[in-house]
């Protein structure tokens, strides 16, 4: 997301079985993930968080109907080129394989698929959430298989060289127990270099800190206490946090956020963004901050804007 535009990144499925090509999820009989991704791009018109019917489709990638074998990463990207970008993405909720993509023009163009390693799990479910140290140095967080095999708990990695080679950095999280989970982060470095991840569980959000750049963590609390959908966690220009948007699948239904002004120790009450069912009620939103404006995006504005319209205005957050 830059201060002119913003790039939204939708996810189709196929229902094809394969774990070697890049187009399929080996669990159709649960939902297809990872497989076509088309990009459009929008600018932000004035103050306004909507997409205007301008905005164009980029890129629909693997680019052909069979998909794209998954390569090794030669290295050699600069994460700290304004306009790089990269997405994680799994085959398979449990065991992945997980590859990725990268992008050096806002995702006109991408390269990949790359391989994902496995960092000695039993398998990587990786969603994209990652923080930029330097041109060849990246930090990400995936969600790795629990040892029965199934979702999940996080983990945190690192690339020195553009890519190329990876190294395991830490668990984020204990393992879950039972059939609960700990998947889709959301992280954000502090101006005092601290690095904080909320995760979401089953039907709760957990929030967890690393004061010594993600080799050790620490449980800070549980910011949204009642909800099944995921986090996505941000600074906002003035210094505070938000736990941003998390849906509502179940009564009350819609979109919530929760403001921090303490680095996450404390939390505000939840405060309502949208008061209405729509479709699975905001299974992912997200936010940008960047500019001072608030943009979300829910199961139902994405395919708004993969179709060209404009999805209704939410307002602004200065």
């Amino acid at each position: 997301m830059w201060s002119d535009s913003n790039l939204a990144i939708s996810t189709f499925g196929s229902q094809v079985n394969t774990s070697t090509r890049s187009t399929t999820s080996s669990r159709p009989n649960i939902y297809s993930r990872a497989v076509w991704m088309v990009a459009r791009h929008g600018r932000s018109k004035s103050r306004s968080v909507y997409w205007l019917r301008r905005g164009r489709r980029l890129r629909e990638f693997p680019p052909r109907p069979e998909g794209k074998p998954v390569a090794d990463c030669q290295g050699g990207f600069d994460f700290a080129d304004p306009d790089f970008m990269v997405t994680f993405r799994m085959a398979d909720v449990d065991i992945g394989p997980s590859r990725f993509y990268c992008s050096l023009n806002r995702g006109k163009n991408w390269q990949g698929p790359f391989r994902v390693p496995l960092f000695g799990q039993k398998g990587i479910a990786a969603r994209t959430d990652y923080l930029v140290n330097g041109r060849s140095d990246l930090t990400v967080f995936l969600t790795a298989a629990k040892s029965n095999g199934h979702e999940g708990r996080v983990i945190c990695v690192r690339t020195r060289d553009g890519g190329k080679t990876w190294s395991f950095a830490s668990f984020v999280t204990p393992e879950p127990e039972g059939r609960d989970y700990a998947i889709m982060p959301s992280s954000v470095r502090l101006p005092s270099q601290a690095i904080l991840t909320a995760v979401r569980y089953q039907n709760w959000i957990d929030l967890y800190r690393s004061d010594d750049n993600g080799r050790t963590w620490a449980y800070v609390g549980r910011p949204a206490p009642d909800t099944e959908n995921p986090p996505s966690l941000l600074q906002l220009q003035d210094g505070r946090l938000v736990a941003l948007t998390y849906g509502r699948r179940s009564a009350p239904f819609g979109i919530r956020a929760r403001l921090s002004s303490d680095e996450g120790k404390t939390w505000s009450s939840e405060i309502v963004l949208r008061n209405e069912a729509v479709g699975t009620s905001a299974t992912r939103a997200v936010c940008s901050a960047r500019t001072g404006r608030l943009s979300r995006y829910t199961t139902s504005t994405i395919p708004q804007i993969m179709s060209g319209k404009s999805p209704r205005q939410f307002g602004t957050q200065d």
